[in-house]
């Protein structure tokens, strides 16, 4: 990896090219290796191992600093084992629909009502790494015979269960996929919850 000698340049290079390095293994192991991931989430390899598995790519393939490899292998396991970009959106209670229409245009329902979010990822090409991931990562595939796609992620999030609906560029108008998640609560709502919520009077009730 480069070298700067301006602190304030130095990290932002540094993460730069971590988060260039976490691209690389998720489209590795998106394509190329994702049997081995689809093992790892089904149980048949453990956590640990893929993770080792991980790491000789890291040191062999993609020959990092030693001193960088625990940062990689940090970002590395946020992005696999959780939703990154949009983890605080899915993370809300207050959310209950995310619809990503481009990299810079993700919208929500929140509280029952439709609005904009300041998140966004990187690139079109990130967006792109994203849906491969979380396709992946429900042992599902995006390509031609799947250009539309739907999967239910049970385990991805302690409170939700995710139902995701993909549409990719070989159907859509667009060059990035369009990304649909409805969250259902694992814990049903409660009369009282839905009254604080103004989703309905106490009379109601």
């Amino acid at each position: 990896m480069g070298q700067t000698d301006d602190p304030v340049e130095k990290g932002v290079f540094i993460m730069t090219d971590i988060r260039n390095a976490v691209r690389n293994i998720t489209e590795y192991y998106a394509t190329q290796e994702a049997s081995t991931i689809n093992k790892m989430y089904r149980g048949q390899i453990s956590k640990a191992d893929f993770l080792e598995h991980v790491r000789r790519y890291i040191i062999h393939v993609l020959r990092a600093e030693e001193r960088y490899i625990p940062l990689i292998m940090e970002e590395f396991s946020k992005y696999i084992w959780g939703y990154r970009t949009i983890a605080d959106l899915i993370a809300d209670p207050s959310v209950s629909d995310i619809r990503i229409m481009s990299h810079d245009n993700i919208r929500v329902k929140r509280n029952g009502r439709r609005e904009g979010t300041d998140v966004c990822f990187d690139s079109p090409e990130d967006l792109k790494y994203f849906a491969d991931y979380c396709a992946t990562k429900c042992a599902h595939s995006l390509s031609v015979v799947n250009a539309v796609a739907s999967w239910t992620d049970r385990n991805g999030d302690p409170d939700f269960i995710l139902r995701f609906n993909v549409s990719t560029p070989f159907v859509n108008s667009t060059q990035t996929p369009y990304i649909h998640i409805r969250k259902i609560p694992k814990t049903k709502t409660s009369v009282s919850q839905l009254i604080r919520k103004g989703f309905m009077s106490a009379s109601m009730a």
